[in-house]
């Protein structure tokens, strides 16, 4: 059953009012609107079984695996364990970082070929066709399928599994724990969503705000004519968009747009950093001073610390920290610049780094640094005797003290413009 919802009404309040007494599933296109839902459920909860997740999240429910699945960075590194000789010469990878953004290309486009519930053979054969494109294509195609299949061998073998090879829902069988099924606003269905919906044995509800002509139901797909003009009935404020060709005219069409209107709002996310920011007089605009904690430099400083950390094999003299969290440590400048104050030994420091990465170093030690003679020593010791510093402190009230006496708050903090409270934030945090 497909329900259409007018745009201009709130289409999470129609959801929660399709909950019954019997038990309910919710599902969401987006975390985003998953927790908007729970927001306004909450108040009205009533100690009901209902269950709120997005399609993601719920696909991942269904496909079970009796193996571990591997995630994240150990899921790039046994991706890069599974390429051969051939494989690296053809995409050129010299190293496990070159492998990194392939590694993450190679799983989406495989994510999205289970999706739609794609053939091999059926690619093959278009790639194959006179119509095709280059041949590049083909060699691409064919070393993605080679990589793919040496991939799951490698896992076989290290009792491990993946979630690219858990969407094969050819024969799917799936128990449901709900008795209805509420679709939220999803605008877009692969193929692997209209199949497990069309085999639910429970009552399934699609909420829509797609105006219901441009809506082919039966394929539960949006038809290709759907445009703005579709939306014009709903549009309460007329829009006008003005184009510049550089920030200068953007400043002087904002300019003599200005006088028309009585309050006006300016929406960039990077205000700060905009060039343009420093135009504004504070005497007519006011900022906003708020700032996320993840965004400043005392944040990015320990989580830098935390990648290093949590790297570390104890096996080195005095140990092995790896190349990956030393990159991102040396990549940002203002970072660097807590150890390093000269803006040319930070570039030649990196480009060291670099140099050993290009050279499949994938773990350093001060052994390493001394052996090889660099003018960089007195750099790396300085990030290995900090790092052996941090290895003492066994309680956060050991932490605090560390963080007053042995780190620099006043470079950290330096990043904040205005007088800000986020040191005392981040303690009462601790």
């Amino acid at each position: 059953m497909i329900k259409y919802i007018p745009l201009n009404q709130n289409i999470l309040q129609a959801a929660l009012q399709e909950l019954d007494s019997t038990k309910c599933l919710l599902l969401f296109p987006t975390r985003k609107s998953k927790r908007e839902a729970q927001k306004l459920f909450q108040p009205n909860w009533n100690f009901s079984e209902h269950k709120f997740l997005t399609m993601d999240e719920w696909k991942e429910q269904i496909s079970h695996s009796k193996l571990p699945i591997l995630k994240e960075e150990k899921r790039t590194l046994m991706f890069y364990r599974s390429l051969t000789n051939e494989n690296r010469e053809f995409f050129r990878i010299k190293s496990y970082f070159q492998s990194i953004e392939l590694a993450n290309n190679f799983f989406n486009f495989w994510d999205e070929i289970n999706e739609e519930m794609i053939l091999e053979e059926n690619i093959l054969d278009i790639f194959s066709s006179k119509h095709a494109a280059n041949n590049w294509q083909l060699n691409s195609f064919e070393q993605l399928s080679q990589i793919k299949e040496q991939y799951c061998e490698l896992l076989s073998e290290e009792n491990f599994s993946d979630k690219i090879f858990l969407r094969d829902f050819e024969d799917l069988h799936f128990s449901l724990d709900f008795k209805k099924i509420i679709v939220v606003n999803q605008f877009y269905f692969t193929s692997i969503e209209k199949k497990l919906l069309n085999q639910c044995s429970v009552q399934v509800v699609i909420l829509s705000q797609i105006p219901e002509e441009c809506f082919d139901e039966g394929n539960l797909s949006v038809l290709q004519y759907f445009n703005a003009e579709h939306l014009k009935p709903f549009i309460s404020r007329k829009l006008q968009v003005h184009t510049s060709s550089d920030q200068i005219q953007m400043i002087a069409q904002m300019v003599a747009e200005l006088p028309k209107y009585s309050n006006a709002s300016i929406i960039d996310f990077q205000f700060e950093k905009q060039p343009y920011a420093h135009f504004l007089s504070s005497e007519y605009f006011s900022s906003s001073t708020s700032m996320n904690f993840s965004n400043t430099r005392l944040f990015r400083f320990f989580q830098v610390l935390s990648e290093i950390l949590n790297s570390i094999i104890w096996e080195g003299k005095p140990f092995l920290i790896s190349m990956q969290s030393v990159l991102s440590l040396v990549s940002s400048n203002d970072l660097l610049e807590y150890f390093v104050k000269n803006t040319f030994q930070r570039e030649a420091i990196r480009s060291y780094c670099f140099k050993l990465i290009d050279n499949d170093f994938k773990y350093i030690d001060l052994d390493i640094i001394h052996q090889r003679k660099s003018e960089f020593v007195p750099f790396f010791e300085e990030v290995f005797s900090f790092l052996k510093k941090l290895r003492t402190i066994e309680s956060i009230s050991g932490l605090v003290i560390f963080i007053d006496k042995q780190i620099d708050l006043k470079y950290l903090l330096d990043d904040l413009k205005t007088t800000s409270d986020i040191a005392k934030v981040f303690y009462e945090s601790l």
